[in-house]
């Protein structure tokens, strides 16, 4: 700081930061003869920015205007508010993130300054809940970048701005741009001009034009970066995938999840086996059966006991936890049995059926299950269906009811057919009136149209009432870009698991319980042989419009961990990544195997004339 005070008379501005890049984290107290210098600048007009400053006692922060306690630590939230002169300046709205920012947030303790008409606070770190706006305000804030006259200070480290940490993009390009244009007494449009030619959002396939058509060429190009991606991202273990595929590129800090998760292992085996059989690559097929094989051979499905048959969660090596998800157990049937149609292998087939029967044993007289259950904590199939624990709602009936229904066509046996109408006929009969989740309503219409679909168009019983409020409800929130916005969504006191907020004026796409499915359904339902009544030429547009939407926001990125993947949320306004981040890993910059990595490109294939997973 003395070595600062002693540039040219003329300097601009000054700017201190710690030398991160020798491990400081912050610049220590300086005497009180140097805090007076920089104070009579101040004074003068002299412009300075400065960050993460140790000011422990109130003459250091008086002149700087930050308080910070005695050391670095964590808070419990990454939303950044604009405040103050800032609060009305972004653009829509002044809600931002800094996700695994180096201090943020927990340096700030008070604004600690003489108040004046260009004093202010600026950010601030805040727990509140919102993606453009403040929806639901939080109970704690501290000073993230205060103004005092014409110093600016930091209590974050703001100058090692991470692209893929802090977003909205949009958003913090505008904080940057006022930040220089203060500190350096540059026309806020001149710095706004060189961000525009230098500064650019993660990438998308149609450039955040959305230009691409779906049409064969783009789709096959989709489905070949998709696949691609599992190859080079970091996923698959190593390169034959005899030591299995991670579930997931994390959300949170866009590491790789390494959980070996079920459904996500073998549909991403399926996608990979069925692109290199349709493309000649038996080096690609090895690939896909060795990520299949790799499960099956380690103990996935319960091979003895009551829940024998059943398809873990995850691949546990036996130290747990070591519980059975209605859905997921459900793809790894749909898996076999497609596994079984490309390469005859009898093997396949037997464990479809031992998965099938083991689901009727589950289901029960009721015809209903309980979500999930803990195999170790029970004794029998008797001990999972607790009072009350049964469930009708259909997120977790979907797969099921597909997996069951091809499994009656290819066995011939009716007790599948009968175990899905039990329980399929109950919830169609009260749907939309279905049981709510701490999801959007999304979620739970893009399972029911799923299951419709399936129903209708393998054994042919008339969904079309429902199919169609829904394709109904679906026009209503298909942005232009073919994009399915979020709607409200019901916030629980603890965790949000969507991606939107609040009213749903958001606008935002959730491509992993939502856009995916619907993609599925629609797929399903645009060729079925048995249309009955539905509304056939509202399902082609909408699902034009949604293809468009997913070939045109696959990731175009140098960041191999990026390149050729779908994040989970999408702006539909501002053409970028962004969203709501608490749902833990999976929130809106999760990459996930099997549900958007393996689904997509799936929906896509059968576009293609590969035959849908789930009829």
């Amino acid at each position: 700081m003395k070595a600062a005070l002693g540039g040219r008379p003329g300097c601009r501005a000054y700017v201190l930061l710690p030398d991160y890049g020798k491990g400081a984290r912050c610049i220590p107290e300086t005497d009180l003869e140097t805090m007076r210098r920089f104070s009579e600048l101040r004074r003068a007009g002299q412009h300075l920015y400065v960050e993460n400053y140790d000011a422990g006692d109130y003459f250091h922060s008086a002149v700087f205007g930050l308080l910070v306690d005695a050391g670095p630590r964590r808070f419990f939230t990454e939303s950044v508010v604009a405040a103050g002169d800032w609060k009305d300046r972004l653009p829509d709205g002044n809600i931002l993130q800094a996700r695994g920012s180096f201090f943020f947030p927990g340096r700030a303790m008070m604004f600690h300054a003489r108040r004046t008409a260009v004093s202010s606070v600026l950010l601030e770190a805040a727990d509140c809940i919102g993606t453009h706006r403040v929806f639901r305000a939080g109970t704690a804030a501290c000073p993230a970048l205060v103004r005092l006259d014409n110093y600016f200070t930091a209590a974050m480290n703001l100058s090692e701005f991470d692209p893929l940490m802090q977003l909205p993009f949009f958003r913090w390009r505008r904080v940057f741009a006022l930040l220089f244009s203060e500190v350096l007494g540059v026309s806020l449009a001149r710095v706004e001009k060189a961000f525009d030619m230098t500064w650019q959002p993660i990438g998308t396939a149609g450039g955040g034009k959305r230009t691409l058509k779906p049409d064969r060429g783009n789709m096959e190009k989709a489905v070949e970066r998709a696949v691609a991606w599992h190859e080079r991202s970091g996923v698959i273990t190593e390169p034959s995938g005899r030591r299995g595929c991670f579930e997931m590129i994390r959300s949170q800090n866009l590491k790789v999840r390494a959980n070996l998760r079920m459904d996500a292992q073998m549909l991403a085996g399926l996608l990979l086996f069925t692109q290199g059989r349709r493309k000649g690559d038996r080096g690609r097929m090895r690939r896909g059966e060795n990520l299949i094989r790799h499960m099956l051979d380690n103990g996935i499905q319960v091979e003895k006991g009551y829940a024998r048959g059943l398809f873990k969660w995850f691949l546990d090596f036996g130290d747990g936890p070591d519980y059975v998800w209605a859905n997921d157990t459900a793809r790894g049937g749909l898996v076999m049995l497609k596994m079984h149609a490309q390469t005859g292998r009898g093997e396949y087939a037997r464990r479809a059926l031992a998965l099938g029967d083991a689901i009727l044993r589950w289901l029960g007289r009721e015809g209903r299950h309980c979500l999930s259950f803990k195999i170790s904590g029970c004794r029998s199939m008797e001990d999972t269906r607790t009072p009350g624990g049964f469930s009708e709602n259909p997120i977790f009936y979907a797969e099921m009811a597909s997996f069951l229904l091809q499994l009656h066509r290819a066995s011939g046996r009716e007790k599948y057919k009968r175990a899905v109408l039990k329980f399929a006929r109950p919830i169609i009969r009260r749907f939309p009136k279905v049981k709510a989740t701490s999801f959007s309503s999304n979620f739970i219409y893009s399972r029911t149209m799923l299951m419709l679909c399936c129903i209708q168009d393998l054994i042919g019983e008339d969904c079309s009432e429902k199919i169609n409020y829904i394709l109904d409800y679906l026009a209503t929130l298909q942005h232009p870009s073919g994009g399915i916005a979020e709607p409200r969504i019901n916030i629980l006191a603890g965790a949000e698991a969507g991606v939107g907020i609040g009213d749903g004026s958001d606008s935002i796409a959730d491509l992993l319980y939502c856009n995916n499915f619907f993609a599925c359904a629609l797929g399903v339902l645009t060729r079925t042989r048995r249309p009955l009544a539905v509304n056939r030429p509202k399902a082609v547009s909408i699902y034009r419009k949604l293809l468009r939407f997913l070939v045109n926001v696959q990731i175009n990125s140098p960041d191999p961990r990026l390149d050729g993947g779908w994040m989970r949320a999408y702006d539909l306004e501002h053409g970028e990544y962004y969203g709501l981040n608490k749902d833990k890993d999976w929130g809106p910059y999760c990459i996930m195997g099997g549900w958007v990595m393996g689904y997509v490109p799936l929906a896509l294939l059968s576009e293609l004339g590969e035959p849908s997973p789930f009829v």
